[in-house]
């Protein structure tokens, strides 16, 4: 019996085989054969050894039992044999390197994951046996290795100790066998899913407005505004408005996106003396409890001579701010004033109580924010041109008080801003 690593090559030398003939002259001259069909071995006639005769493979086969033929040369063919069992047992090298299971691993976690939570599982083998299929997992390039960790003898993909921030991560992950070059990569792609933290709140629990002195009510007139906010950014902090319950079977309308409260139908004053309303606000995505919130809404009939409105001082404000403002920096202020409708916009009038300024949509990822009281708009978050190069903003300009301006107009302008 021998064994051989499964790396030596055609012609190494496995061992030598030997017989002992007393006879003499050719009748004591021994020759070595394989009678077995081996392929894989070759036996010198003459001397009997025995060598590798074609590669071997340990994964494929591990063991050989070769049958060895003596023969003497039997003068007047009147020759003797013996047979014998050789056995070669191939021994492991470790020549095969470590392969993935997949090319690309894709997984998602929540924002809010706490550190250390499982994401996935990557997963290789090795066709060595033994030590020679040891194994060890490492990131090797991309920006997922700030978030995750990668567990170096099981492949398993964990949330690191950084705050984990949406988005799409992807790195190049090695597998190897420990101390040597054999080693294969893969792509592991995280998609970190952003979380609705906070549920959008209306910054009042009632809101009075006074309806127009008139006959009628024509359909589009605005009668009013709601507005609420959510401490979440992009797409969990966008809102959307909805009048709730028997609401919506009434003269009324809420815009989704602004909140802004108008007239359906066309309707007779005299039919909408006095509304009760209930306008939801929740985010994008679908109702869930405790990710809502609902305010009343009053409309009452009658004001002063519904002659009164609320406006701008401009249809559209523009301004341009650099990239890099910092936190704090004003870029714009707006303005708005009460005029009597049919007037020239100097006839102006002192507003029966403060006007009340939010931003009602387009402030994408919350860049920007604004005086409630002054009208004065300024960077919140750190500007980023690659990301946004443009906002649109829609402002409101609403007077709340216990006799609310009569007709009361909500104003959007578009606001612009260039790097």
């Amino acid at each position: 019996m021998a064994t051989v690593p499964e790396d030596r090559p055609v012609g190494y030398v496995v061992g030598r085989v030997s017989a002992v003939d007393p006879d003499s002259g050719d009748n004591g001259v021994v020759r070595y054969y394989i009678t077995g069909g081996e392929e894989f071995f070759s036996v010198n006639a003459v001397d009997g050894t025995l060598a590798v005769a074609r590669p071997l493979d340990y994964e494929t086969r591990r063991r050989f039992d070769i049958e060895l033929t003596a023969r003497d040369l039997g003068v007047g063919g009147q020759s003797l044999e013996v047979r014998r069992v050789f056995t070669v047992m191939v021994a492991d090298v470790n020549d095969n390197a470590p392969q993935f299971t997949h090319d690309v691993y894709s997984m998602s976690v929540d924002q809010n994951a706490p550190a250390g939570t499982t994401v996935g599982q990557l997963d290789a083998s090795d066709s060595d046996r033994g030590l020679n299929a040891d194994v060890r997992f490492q990131l090797l390039s991309g920006n997922a290795s700030d978030f995750i960790d990668v567990g170096e003898l099981d492949g398993t993909v964990t949330t690191g100790r950084r705050v984990l921030s949406p988005g799409v991560y992807v790195s190049v992950v090695e597998v190897s066998n420990p101390g040597t070059r054999l080693s294969s990569t893969t792509t592991l792609t995280v998609n970190v899913k952003p979380v609705n933290h906070y549920p959008p709140m209306f910054r009042r629990r009632q809101y009075v407005f006074t309806l127009p002195n008139v006959t009628v009510l024509t359909a589009g007139v605005v009668v009013g505004a709601v507005d609420a906010t959510d401490a979440d950014s992009g797409y969990y902090g966008e809102m959307q408005y909805f009048l709730s319950g028997d609401s919506n079977l009434g003269a009324f309308a809420v815009h989704r996106r602004t909140g802004v409260l108008s007239v359906a139908t066309t309707t007779p004053t005299s039919n909408v003396a006095a509304v009760s309303l209930t306008v939801l606000v929740k985010n994008r995505e679908p109702l869930r409890p405790g990710k809502f919130d609902v305010c009343s809404v009053i409309l009452r009939g009658g004001g002063s001579d519904g002659q009164m409105t609320l406006t701008f001082g401009r249809e559209v404000y523009t301004a341009t701010v650099s990239e890099d403002a910092a936190v704090g920096d004003a870029v714009v202020k707006v303005s708005s004033f009460v005029v009597n409708r049919g007037t020239v916009r100097t006839s102006t009038m002192t507003p029966p109580a403060p006007v009340v300024f939010a931003i009602n949509g387009g402030n994408v990822n919350g860049a920007f924010g604004i005086d409630s009281q002054s009208g004065l708009v300024r960077v919140v978050r750190k500007l980023r041109h690659n990301s946004l190069s443009k906002y649109n903003l829609t402002v409101s300009a609403s007077i709340n008080s216990a006799h609310p301006l009569t007709g009361m107009h909500f104003d959007e302008f578009l606001y612009n801003v260039s790097f």
